[in-house]
């Protein structure tokens, strides 16, 4: 009852009751344990851990799982192997909630090589496990290993979700350069599957920071639906690498489709148009902005309106344009 509380006079309250139990067993153990996980008090988890074993009352599954879970750090990783080390001593390192917590534990512990080794070691494998080994690579800055993983993922029978989407997606974005981003047939793999927006518009980021304009339109169009960052994304990297035509034309697009563009959305059109030199281009989405959508007016904005009245070879502001 008291574990299930919050706040810090819940965890003392579970403490007392917990030390003056008579007679402790592995439920009592795993309630107090679990406690301290709740609480984001991981070393006490620790010496909670090795208190229940020197008192030789032997964890279950369960209380491994929640030990593992406080070891999920490079702080602690060191004290998770010694957990994994003694869960093998005790013939409970086959079952696939603790192996699923390990992965867990070794990528965000920093360490994808002994994740591998524990997803290599796995007889069986569900979502989680995937997931996890995904987000190990991911960490590490493997774009190919996630890749292949996700490849396998999908050979072996287990349908991919957000979570293994995104987790590729992630890998791609943490090495720069476009040869470690998905081809156009892995884009309509990741996106194409999904309807969750988030994950295409970090891949359309992904490809306009890798420079690789022709495969952030390509996996724009593999998106079943577009929210108003997609637009804006794509429509900043056409600004920023001078493409001002295909910018005027995304934008005119969006407000087909009925999307409301933003600031950010202004702040693309309008370097776009200045950087062209297109004045009259520039006056109309600035009025637009202002009138039609009734949007604050950034400092950004401002410096777009001075950027290109400079270039028309005006010297008294915008009132005379």
């Amino acid at each position: 009852m008291y574990r299930k509380c919050d706040g810090t006079s819940s965890l003392a309250a579970t403490c007392t009751v917990f030390d003056q139990m008579p007679k402790k067993d592995v439920g009592s153990w795993s309630c107090i344990i679990a406690a301290y996980v709740q609480s984001r008090h991981c070393r006490e988890v620790i010496q909670q851990m090795d208190g229940m074993i020197q008192a030789r009352i032997q964890p279950n599954p369960v209380t491994f799982v929640v030990a593992i879970t406080a070891c999920s750090s490079r702080e602690f990783l060191d004290r998770g192997r010694k957990i994994n080390a003694a869960m093998i001593n005790l013939g409970l390192h086959g079952d696939i909630m603790i192996q699923n917590a390990l992965l867990s534990m070794y990528a965000k512990g920093g360490s994808a090589e002994e994740a591998f080794s524990v997803f290599q070691r796995m007889e069986d494998r569900n979502r989680v496990s995937w997931n996890s080994m995904i987000a190990a690579f991911a960490t590490s800055a493997q774009s190919c290993a996630a890749m292949g993983l996700f490849h396998g993922m999908n050979l072996e029978g287990i349908k991919p979700d957000d979570v293994s989407f995104l987790g590729v997606v992630n890998a791609c974005s943490s090495t720069k350069g476009s040869a470690s981003t998905p081809s156009t047939a892995n884009q309509e793999i990741l996106v194409g599957s999904t309807t969750n927006v988030t994950l295409g518009n970090t891949l359309v980021s992904m490809y306009v920071r890798c420079s690789s304009m022709g495969d952030a339109a390509a996996a724009f169009h593999c998106m079943r639906a577009h929210d108003t960052v997609t637009w804006s994304s794509l429509m900043a990297g056409y600004t920023h690498y001078g493409h001002a035509e295909y910018a005027i034309l995304l934008y005119r697009d969006m407000h087909l489709e009925g999307i409301q563009p933003d600031s950010v959305t202004y702040i693309s059109i309008l370097n776009s148009c200045s950087n062209a030199g297109l004045l009259a281009q520039v006056r109309h989405f600035f009025m637009s902005m202002v009138e039609d959508h009734c949007l604050v007016v950034w400092p950004d904005h401002w410096k777009c309106m001075v950027d290109v009245l400079g270039r028309a070879g005006f010297v008294r502001g915008q009132r005379t344009w």
